[in-house]
């Protein structure tokens, strides 16, 4: 007949000890440790019939079938043990039953005994139920670092509510910043991504695994780190040409004037003297600038083309001109842009621009001079029956010089008839050249186009598109006399 005793055990419902019919025998088995915790007992059940016996088993044996239960073990009234599936004081209890042959068992008793292992919330060292973690620092080539942190965190035995999953949203930032500071408290990080927030199905344990990269530069014109940028990457590069330019022309019609220039040797547009400039230092063209941007956008904080759009010119655009004047050392001209929303679902974002940065105020120059000459041969055929016969008659010698000079510079007038007024020359007389004085200016007829460069937000400077050309004759110059003049004297011819 059962014996009443203090101890019960209790799992899923199921009672054993106390003054059940189910005795309890021997001495109890209690493990634990940080992450789990086991508890073994034994007892003997017996019934009065076959049919009951049978029945008895197999409900003992179904009860340790069944998992994630709660047990408590009490003496008395007093709880010796509480590990409960339903208020995380321990989860996904795994539990066994085995039969394994004892003197107590009989045709209508049998001996069994029970082990029933758990898991532990996280709960004695204060960690807010954070487990455990392991931190690796990895160091690139340029030494920027990478932190890899990864872990677990057990549900909420505090609360008794709260699943790990929550626990770590709750917890687990604040303990990333503490890591981070710890491994360099004057650098800025940018979380990259989340490779593993894994929790179990009863959400009692979730394993996690966490990835910041070092931020070298600034993310944006307001400070280092932009919370919506994740990870961007941006290339320069910068590229110079030298095809090769005419230097100033000697024949001292062309400009002759000259552009002050403002930071990084941009010009202002403001002329000194005469027309605009010919100067140009051989090999100076503009600076051309080449930028590829991509990053990813954090979902949380911005989603949605307009957002995107928004982050682009507001952001991203202001810090790109930025950095690539500083690459250029002065001023940059927005030639083209290109911002690719195209991956919308996916929250990424790309950019290419190209830049033009002018070093000089003459940005291309060309001068083409050719000398022809006429040798003054005047030839009348001859009808005398051969089809190349002429007479050949001397005439005046003809020698022509045609100046052509084509050029971009950059220019304070903005207004195409004004700046084609300042090329103009009254009676220009060539100088810088043999014999100049043996030359006269017959025909000068500048050409030119102002065009306003660039797009909103770089630099956007006035650029003439210029062709002067200039044709010259060459002649003996005779002055005017009695001997060659002409005229009439007295009614007779002279």
């Amino acid at each position: 007949m059962p014996v009443s005793r203090e101890l019960t055990v209790t799992y899923g419902g199921v009672a054993f000890g106390g003054s059940s019919a189910r005795q309890i025998d021997g001495f109890t088995v209690v493990e634990k440790d940080y992450t789990t915790a086991a508890f073994e007992f034994s007892f003997i059940t017996s019934a009065s019939s076959a049919a009951a016996f049978a029945t008895e088993c197999t409900a003992v044996e179904d009860a340790f079938r069944k998992p994630r239960q709660d047990l408590t073990v009490v003496q008395g009234a007093s709880t010796l043990l509480s590990l409960k599936q339903s208020d995380n004081t321990g989860f996904d209890a795994n539990p066994s039953i085995i039969k394994q042959g004892d003197m107590g068992d009989t045709g209508r008793s049998r001996f069994y005994h029970v082990r029933i292992e758990f898991g532990l919330p996280a709960n004695n060292l204060l960690l807010n139920f954070r487990r455990f973690s392991t931190i690796n620092v990895d160091y690139s080539p340029e030494r920027r670092r990478t932190v890899t942190i990864t872990g677990t965190y057990t549900a909420n035995s505090t609360d008794g509510v709260t699943g790990s999953f929550a626990t770590y949203l709750a917890n687990a930032p604040t303990y990333f910043t503490s890591v981070l500071t710890g491994i360099d408290a004057a650098a800025s990080w940018d979380k990259v991504g989340e490779p593993q927030v894994e929790r179990n199905e009863t959400d009692k344990v979730t394993n996690f695994t966490v990835v910041y990269k070092e931020i070298l530069i600034n993310q944006s014109l307001a400070g280092i780190d932009d919370a919506a940028l994740i990870d961007p990457t941006f290339s320069i590069v910068r590229d110079r040409i030298g095809p090769g330019d005419s230097s100033a022309s000697s024949l001292g019609f062309g400009g002759g004037g000259s552009f002050s220039t403002g930071a990084g040797g941009v010009n202002t547009g403001v002329m000194v003297g005469g027309d605009p400039g010919t100067t140009v230092t051989a090999g100076i063209r503009p600076t051309a600038l080449t930028i590829n941007y991509t990053t990813g956008i954090d979902s949380t904080v911005i989603k949605g083309l307009q957002n995107m759009m928004s982050k682009w010119t507001t952001v991203i655009r202001p810090l790109i001109i930025q950095q690539v004047g500083i690459a250029a050392g002065g001023a940059v001209i927005v030639m083209e842009e290109a911002p690719n929303f195209g991956d919308l679902y996916q929250n990424r974002f790309s950019a290419s621009m190209t830049f033009h940065n002018y070093t000089s105020s003459i940005l291309s120059q060309r001068i083409t001079v050719s000398d022809q000459t006429n040798e003054g041969k005047v030839l009348k055929f001859v009808w005398s029956g051969e089809a190349y016969d002429y007479y050949e008659y001397a005439a005046g010698k003809v020698r022509l010089k045609t100046v052509t000079e084509e050029r971009e510079e950059v220019t304070g007038i903005s207004d195409t008839n004004t700046y084609v007024e300042t090329l103009v020359k009254n009676n220009p007389v060539a100088t810088g050249i043999a014999n100049a004085d043996k030359w006269v200016v017959l025909d000068r007829t500048p050409k030119a186009a102002v065009l306003r460069k660039g797009l909103p937000g770089g630099d956007q400077p006035y650029v003439a598109e210029t062709v002067i050309v200039t044709v010259m004759q060459y002649r003996n110059k005779k002055a005017a006399s009695t001997a060659n003049a002409g005229g009439i004297v007295g009614g007779v011819a002279t």
